[in-house]
């Protein structure tokens, strides 16, 4: 017999994993229309908004084909958010808190694609920005 459930079931849900988010990011969007003194349009991005979230490391998964081996590193991280946070692939995540702790330095985070949405939450790919 198949599980049918109300709307007040997935607002249970959705608010029960919430409650296991234990960590906080925040997320910035690529600032447009900025140009520097030599008419070059500058990289930046505005002021994010934070937000509960739950990180996920993954582990790079190893590959061998015709005897060759090689790693294939898609993403570095998984992140869980609520459905009513906005996200793009072009987007940055910083990571400010773990398991309810700042750390220091943040963490830095590309969004590799849309995330993937369920009844309770959405999930996104992400690739670890390096200096």
């Amino acid at each position: 017999m198949p599980l049918i459930l109300e709307t007040d079931d997935y607002g249970w849900m959705q608010n029960i994993q919430k409650s296991v988010m234990a960590d906080k990011c925040i997320i910035r969007r690529p600032a447009t229309g900025e140009v520097n003194g030599w008419g070059d349009i500058v990289k930046s991005r505005k002021t994010g908004i934070e937000t509960i979230c739950g990180l996920k490391m993954v582990d790079r998964e190893t590959k061998s084909t015709d005897g060759e081996i090689f790693d294939v590193i898609e993403s570095d991280a998984e992140l869980r958010l609520p459905l009513d946070v906005e996200i793009h692939p072009e987007d940055e995540v910083e990571i400010t808190e773990r398991y309810g702790k700042t750390i220091s330095p943040t963490i830095v985070f590309s969004v590799v694609r849309f995330p993937r949405v369920g009844p309770t939450a959405q999930v996104v790919l992400l690739r670890r920005k390096t200096a």
